[in-house]
């Protein structure tokens, strides 16, 4: 037996799970003559925007919530209503929520939603059967898409999950591209998430968290959004989590989930910010937690089969420190013209440009193949390191090539890759097959 409930009134953003009070969006209707109301399939728009850039932030929510719904496999139900500001003095005497007005005099963003639930009279778990949410946002770069992601997640599952999970998804969304898992930031979050102390697991997952501290917190939360949503080792389990954790089900829990492979999660997520550009996908550095290493001594031997297009790899043999190893690389591999990715920018971004014809360019001429030697400036050359996998470090880079003798600088796990900028992994091609040897004694 099943009872009807509309959870009690209160206000706040979504992510917090709080129904809230006030009206979809009567801001046109409020006596404004500078707001307007643009309407694409999926978003009823109020601003002050000027026409062409409303009606072109109208197509890149279409194509971000498309991406989202496709994402979690489950399409917007029903059109976000979304205020959105860029002349405040054009919104005196429009009647907002106090928290979206709030969010006005900070330029920021709020999304406020409430949610009909069912009780199961038996559990005495509530069940969402129907929501509503508007979104309240800035011009300024990305909260329109920020906030849109958090309407679509409380309008689809009845709520946004812990801040952790609320935020990381809703940046993570806003940067969204179609068949493109790459980073493309913004300059200020590259910066900061390059140059700033560096935010723990713990730090990020703190559930005394609170929604809106700050774009730094923010921006921490997306590295491990992007992390936990793209790392083949963790992919899968991440859009389960955000559902359970949006439809507040109860049923899993970062810990249950993730849980038993936290140290492989930490090291992974450390790594990707050690190595963070524009371009980095997550896919290609992922780590191969099962790849098989020999121990390597005595004169026994190891091959060692590599990717150009991808970050370290099982370089097949498990080293003690001192010992001298050779080797020799077959094989020709390319590193793809060094060309450095951009940043992300949206529509309303005062540096965005609108493509044109004029801006299409002939597209560089890749490098030649080269040997495990590498090229002349270093690139493409075959390297090395050692990963202890009982403190879960990895040591330095070293210097290899096509051939020749190494001694083990640590003892651990020999990892091997095609050298090249993190973030231009993507346009690498080719193999190569390294056998190794261990030298034997006098």
């Amino acid at each position: 037996m099943f009872g009807l409930s509309l959870l009690g009134p209160g206000v706040g953003p979504a992510g917090a799970q709080p129904p809230a009070t006030g009206d979809a969006g009567n801001a046109a209707a409020a006596g404004a003559p500078e707001l307007n109301v643009y309407r694409s399939r999926s978003v009823i728009l109020t601003t002050d925007l000027p026409a062409e850039k409303a009606e072109a932030l109208l197509v890149e929510l279409e194509t971000m919530l498309e991406l989202v719904g496709r994402f979690f496999g489950a399409p917007l139900r029903k059109p976000i209503p979304l205020l959105v500001w860029q002349d405040t003095a054009k919104w005196q005497g429009v009647p907002l929520p106090p928290e979206a007005a709030a969010k006005m005099r900070e330029g920021g963003g709020i999304t406020i939603g409430s949610t009909l639930s069912q009780r199961n009279a038996f559990t005495g778990r509530f069940r969402a059967t129907d929501a509503s949410a508007t979104a309240y946002a800035s011009s300024r770069r990305g909260t329109p898409l920020h906030e849109s992601v958090h309407a679509y997640c409380m309008l689809t599952f009845g709520g946004t999950g812990p801040v952790w999970y609320s935020e990381g998804l809703a940046e993570l969304g806003s940067y969204f591209r179609k068949d493109d898992v790459s980073v493309r930031v913004s300059e200020p979050v590259m910066n900061h998430l390059q140059t700033a102390p560096r935010q723990t697991l713990r730090e990020i997952l703190d559930p005394n968290a609170v929604t809106g501290d700050s774009w730094e917190n923010y921006a921490w939360r997306w590295a491990l959004a992007h992390v936990l949503a793209y790392n083949p080792n963790y992919r899968d389990r991440y859009r389960p989590l955000g559902v359970s954790l949006m439809n507040d089900d109860g049923k899993l829990t970062f810990e249950s989930v993730y849980g038993p492979m936290a140290r492989e999660i930490t090291f992974e997520y450390n790594f990707f910010l050690d190595v963070l550009e524009q371009g980095v996908r997550p896919d290609l550095i992922a780590w191969d937690w099962k790849g098989r290493y020999r121990p390597l001594r005595g004169g026994r031997r190891a091959t060692a089969r590599l990717k150009a297009d991808a970050g370290w790899q099982p370089g097949a043999a498990e080293l003690t420190e001192g010992a001298v190893i050779e080797y020799e690389a077959e094989g020709e591999w390319s590193v793809g013209p060094d060309e450095p990715r951009p940043p992300h920018v949206t529509v309303l971004d005062d540096d965005y440009e609108e493509p044109s014809e004029d801006d299409v360019t002939e597209p560089t001429e890749p490098p030649p193949p080269v040997s495990a030697d590498g090229g002349e400036d270093g690139r493409g050359r075959l390297v090395g390191a050692i990963f202890d996998p009982s403190s879960y470090t990895l040591g330095e880079e070293f210097e290899l090539g096509a051939s020749g003798t190494f001694t083990a600088p640590a003892t651990g796990q020999l990892v091997l890759r095609c050298r090249d900028r993190w973030g231009q992994l993507d346009d690498n091609d080719g193999r190569m097959t390294v056998r190794l040897t261990a030298v034997k004694a006098d």
